[in-house]
């Protein structure tokens, strides 16, 4: 999927207008164009989650690269595509962005310090912590069945 940069820059432009600023001032003109470009040198197009593809498993976590992040070990990422397969969730995995360029992750390298298994998981959502987030229905939907589905799961 290639980054549609004019439909970036004219949707800023509508955001700039719709919070009452004017987009041509100076100052604020190259706008849209810097936001397009940093959206191309950030954004990892074939490991970004999409929308109604069920929920992310994230394998890397964590910022300040391998020092600062956990990774899930394959035996145990196979053992979950297992359990979802069975249970027939559409799920898909991606990762949360370059290192250090936003994103981050949760707690799960906290709880791999002791030695737990673990992989971040969630729905996907466009936006995160900022003011207006969009996620998917249908994915809020797999979600709910993929964590009912692990839950029911027998890890022994």
């Amino acid at each position: 999927m290639a980054i549609d940069t004019e439909a970036i820059k004219e949707h800023i432009r509508g955001i700039l207008i719709a919070l009452g600023d004017n987009p041509d001032r100076e100052g604020l003109k190259d706008t849209p164009d810097r936001v397009a470009r940093m959206y191309e040198e950030v954004f990892e197009k074939k490991n970004a989650a999409y929308m109604a593809h069920g929920p992310v498993f994230n394998r890397y976590t964590g910022v300040g690269g391998k020092s600062g992040s956990n990774e899930a070990n394959a035996e145990y990422v196979a053992s979950l595509r297992k359990v979802m397969k069975e249970a027939g969730v559409n799920y898909q995995t991606a990762e949360l962005g370059r290192v250090d360029e936003g994103g981050g992750g949760t707690i799960a390298y906290l709880m791999a310090v002791y030695g737990m298994e673990v992989i971040d998981t969630g729905v996907a959502v466009l936006s995160m912590h900022a003011p207006w987030e969009l996620t998917s229905k249908a994915d809020i939907y797999e979600t709910v069945r993929c964590y009912r589905a692990f839950l029911e799961a027998d890890f022994c």
